[in-house]
């Protein structure tokens, strides 16, 4: 209500209404359950590994340096992942998952670095597995939140922003599941575990490629794989000069009206 503070309006809603705040529809679109959500905990589960675990694993490498080398490890891990952003607006795309899976592509290489480093306790190899990680901390973030921006509705973006950074955040779990499982299995056995999911989650942005593609552009992409089969089709035999102007048959001019009248922001997708 006006004029009220915000413990008399806190208390004034009921458990229902406070339910229905917290409802998010988008967190439910197939392309954030099936894109968005496999990549989001490696945005910082891999950033986390690379300036918390390498440090730690390489110390005595550093001689009589560590807490320098640990730092340096942090500005080289963040540094990557904050300088790659610009280069990630650039790879991402609204017609397919190519960011989500080059991001993937080079965690997975980031992670197998990281074994390796923890394996031969090399400080390059260490310092190149920080980087590598940090950059794919970049590339994910960026590609996660274009993906989100995609999906909401206006009125949700704020509430599936923070949805898809309740899931990111889970990423620094990595680190400490990684000490406690140490003792049992080794750093590097569990950095190549971390390297073959991430190879999964990779595998799975592939596959999912183009699918439910949010808004117009999955119209885009329908219609102008229908315009390609047609001029195939219709002028496979004319050469490529030639301009494919579709013919007034009624099959044709029905299916271009059904598809260019199903999204009106068809030709900016």
């Amino acid at each position: 209500p006006r004029g009220a503070t915000v413990k008399d309006t806190f208390l004034d809603l009921s458990i229902r209404d406070m339910l229905r705040m917290l409802h998010i529809p988008s967190a439910a679109h197939r392309r954030f359950v099936r894109i968005v959500l496999p990549v989001a905990p490696w945005v910082f589960g891999c950033a986390g590994a690379a300036y918390a675990l390498l440090p730690q694993l390489l110390s005595k490498s550093a001689s009589e340096a560590p807490i320098a080398f640990s730092g340096l490890m942090t500005v080289i891990t963040l540094g990557c992942g904050v300088g790659v952003q610009m280069l990630g607006k650039v790879i991402d795309t609204s017609r397919s998952a190519r960011a989500s899976a080059v991001a993937m592509g080079v965690i997975t290489v980031g992670t197998i670095l990281g074994a390796v480093a923890s394996s031969t306790r090399s400080l390059p190899l260490g310092i190149a597995g920080a980087a590598v990680m940090g950059a794919g901390y970049g590339l994910a973030l960026v590609a996660g939140l274009s993906e989100v921006q995609r999906i909401a509705r206006p009125e949700e973006l704020a509430g599936l922003t923070a949805v898809y950074y309740s899931v990111s955040y889970t990423g620094f779990f990595i680190p400490m599941a990684f000490s406690a499982l140490a003792p049992l299995l080794g750093f590097t056995t569990l950095f190549l575990i971390g390297a073959v999911l991430a190879l999964c989650c990779l595998v799975n942005a592939v596959l999912g490629w183009r699918a439910h593609l949010p808004g117009h552009a999955g119209w885009a992409i329908i219609f102008r794989w229908q315009l390609a089969r047609y001029c195939l089709t219709t002028v496979a035999l004319t050469p490529l000069t030639t301009s494919c102007t579709p013919s007034p048959s009624s099959a044709s001019v029905v299916t271009w009206k059904s598809v260019a009248s199903t999204s009106p922001a068809i030709w900016s997708a």
